[in-house]
């Protein structure tokens, strides 16, 4: 849910948001000094300059702008992204694909290791001459296992070619520590995705850190709103609501409240991997996010598991919300378990700033009654 600050921060703009940023006059000159105050917030919580934050709509925009907009700025260069992207990252490197875009998916071990190309030549053919990869895209976060993908080597391959690296950074903040500039390598050109209600921000929010020396093309048109690349009047409530709620991911929880999480997340697993016969985890706890927890249960028809649970009043998914309507396991699943994914039912549990342990004392017999009850029927 969207944290009280947040709510309280949007409210106290609101009356400014009357005004267009872009107008001259003096209420479209106090919305814009509350947007660029906004941008600078933003700006300063990441370490990065104001000229580099993109105000977008939420993570999936974030993630089409970097990938698309890259495609587009270098027709017929390669585009690689692991095999454990988000659908934005996906079908945004499809799109630009069937633009004329090489391809190439790189595989992930169960580590988090992402399996590179020894040198730019052995990735998928670019079109132009030129054997280097236009974009890399990688997440930091699995969304659907939680799994911490191994970010330095990836930042070093890329820096050390010249090729652009795209983080799909939206499950981090607060729980993981974000890519930071001191540690980058030299020459390092980074795109950074973030959204805003992952984090207890509006939903309409997102943020795409974009340095103006990284070209993109933009995915809308029709006005020269940020830098020209996310044309459209500003939503100031969501930008403000975007950064007040990193400031709190970043400088107030951290890592007390990802170790909080943490506790949350070891409990959940201990008592379902107790109560349900046949059950694992598919990422363990040193390398997964602190918040994430999927498993995998055996002699349960998937599409009978998430139903059951709800009817319980346990929220739960068996992947990322995108891919709502498949019960079964996704490209995530299938690429970390194999054969194994289409015998077993995903499950996949978070707990975020509101959870509790009552409410996960309360979650595990009624996990294990859903199981119980699916199986004595022999469905």
């Amino acid at each position: 849910p969207v944290l009280p600050e947040v709510v309280q921060a949007m409210d106290q703009v609101r009356p400014l948001a009357l005004g267009n940023p872009s107008a001259r006059h003096a209420t479209g000159t106090a919305a814009r000094q509350a947007l660029s105050s906004a941008r600078r917030r933003v700006a300063s919580a990441l370490g990065v300059s104001p000229r580099s934050i993109l105000f977008v709509r939420g993570g999936t925009e974030a993630d089409n702008l970097a990938v698309l907009g890259r495609a587009r700025a270098r027709p017929g260069r390669a585009i690689l992204h692991s095999a454990l992207e988000h659908s934005a990252v996906r079908q945004a490197a499809q799109r630009a694909a069937r633009e004329g875009a090489p391809v190439e998916e790189l595989a992930v071990a169960p580590t988090g290791a992402v399996e590179l190309p020894d040198s730019p030549g052995d990735a998928a053919g670019s079109r132009d001459g030129d054997s280097r990869p236009t974009l890399v895209s990688v997440q930091q976060v699995n969304s659907e296992t939680g799994l911490l993908l191994q970010l330095g080597p990836v930042r070093e391959w890329c820096a050390a070619r010249d090729v652009v690296l795209h983080v799909d950074a939206v499950q981090a903040p607060g729980r993981v520590p974000l890519p930071s500039s001191e540690e980058a390598p030299p020459g390092e050109r980074l795109l950074l995705a973030l959204s805003g209600h992952k984090l207890g921000g509006p939903r309409s929010a997102g943020v795409l850190v974009a340095p103006p020396e990284v070209e993109l093309v933009p995915l809308h048109f029709g006005g020269p709103q940020e830098r020209g690349l996310r044309a459209g009047t500003e939503d100031l409530e969501a930008a403000v609501g975007m950064a007040t709620a990193l400031e709190r991911a970043l400088e107030i929880r951290g890592p007390v409240e990802a170790e909080r999480l943490r506790s949350l997340v070891l409990r959940l697993e201990e008592g379902v991997l107790d109560a349900v016969p046949d059950a694992r985890s598919v990422v363990p706890d040193p390398v997964r996010a602190p918040h994430i927890l999927s498993l995998v249960i055996e002699d349960v028809p998937p599409d009978l598991l998430l139903p059951a649970l709800d009817a319980l009043g346990v929220c739960a998914s068996a992947g990322s919300a995108c891919r709502t309507g498949s019960p079964g396991a996704g490209p995530v699943l299938r690429h970390l378990l194999g054969e194994e994914a289409e015998s077993v039912a995903p499950l996949r549990l978070s707990v975020g700033h509101s959870t509790t342990e009552a409410h996960v004392e309360e979650a595990i017999p009624l996990i294990a009654a859903a199981v119980e009850r699916i199986r004595s029927a022999g469905l």
